[in-house]
């Protein structure tokens, strides 16, 4: 079964007007739309922050964020009212989430009336609405999850990014360079990690041709300890493979031979935690610029 797209309700628990709030948003979620709603409860231990609040922000393509008055503090600007300082940091998650993971969440922001920005908010650029009852909340939001279009956060924490640079060129034949490294698009530290890489014999020098593809797999165990952690936003290079393309595999030659495919492709597999594999297959048309 797929996963349903997950949305995050942060919302203050203190009274419990504000918990009847974030339940009433959590059915209006469920009620309405496809979507799988999270009402995040407040934890007292590590274990339960990061199994239930951490997890389920690392997952969610959606936030909703419900900010109520949590009393007054002088500045050196003058008195401020403030709102939930879990409200603020989850919002803060959701914003790294977005900005350094480049994983696009909607976020529905809400503000009771008299809270001063400050903090992150100050930075994001947020349009949040300001609110005196709870259904002003409840009203503007049915409206506002109509036209979301959430899909699942992706299920793989590590993924390849490749590209190619040329390093000679002459009327005859072009020398290129395959680069492929392991990027952590997801909220955790990784340290478990497999890469393979299937290119085409054809374009490569001092290899087996009677394989029609070379078969190179990489481990984290070849690394050093420092080196195969990769901590979210991390990057490692894997790959690194010089090939060329002249007349004899180019499109004279080997994409038209008889029993030749019309244009071999790279393929690279990623494998971290328990998840299944993640596959990119890349024509090795786009590797060239002959």
């Amino acid at each position: 079964m797929a996963q349903k797209s997950l949305v995050f309700i942060s919302c203050g628990q203190y009274t419990q007007h504000e918990i009847d709030l974030g339940k009433a948003v959590e059915q209006l979620i469920r009620d309405r739309t496809p979507y799988d709603p999270y009402f995040a409860e407040q934890q007292n231990t590590l274990e339960g922050l990061c199994a239930n609040i951490l997890s389920s922000l690392s997952r969610c393509v959606g936030f909703v964020g419900i900010m109520h008055h949590r009393g007054q503090v002088d500045t050196p600007d003058g008195r401020i009212t403030r709102a939930s300082v879990w409200v603020e940091q989850e919002l803060a998650i959701a914003a790294f989430i977005q900005h350094v993971l480049h994983r696009k969440i909607e976020v529905a922001l809400y503000i009771q009336r008299g809270i001063q920005r400050e903090g992150m908010r100050q930075q994001v650029r947020l349009r949040p609405i300001e609110f005196v009852t709870p259904d002003e909340v409840l009203i503007d939001l049915g409206t506002r999850i109509q036209g979301w279009n959430l899909e699942a956060a992706n299920s793989h924490p590590v993924v390849a990014e490749w590209r190619f640079e040329t390093l000679n060129t002459t009327q005859d034949r072009h020398d290129y360079r395959f680069r492929v490294d392991l990027l952590n698009n997801g909220p955790t530290k990784v340290t478990e990690w497999r890469a393979e890489l299937q290119f085409p014999t054809a374009f490569l020098e001092n290899v087996d041709r009677s394989n029609e593809y070379l078969r190179i797999v990489k481990h984290d165990s070849d690394w050093s300890e420092n080196q195969k952690r990769l901590y979210p936003g991390d990057r490692i290079e894997v790959f690194n493979l010089p090939y060329y393309v002249d007349m004899s595999n180019w499109k004279g030659g080997l994409y038209r031979g008889e029993g030749r495919r019309s244009d071999p492709t790279v393929l690279i597999r990623v494998w971290s935690g328990e998840t299944e594999p993640w596959v990119t297959e890349i024509p090795i048309s786009q590797l060239e610029r002959f």
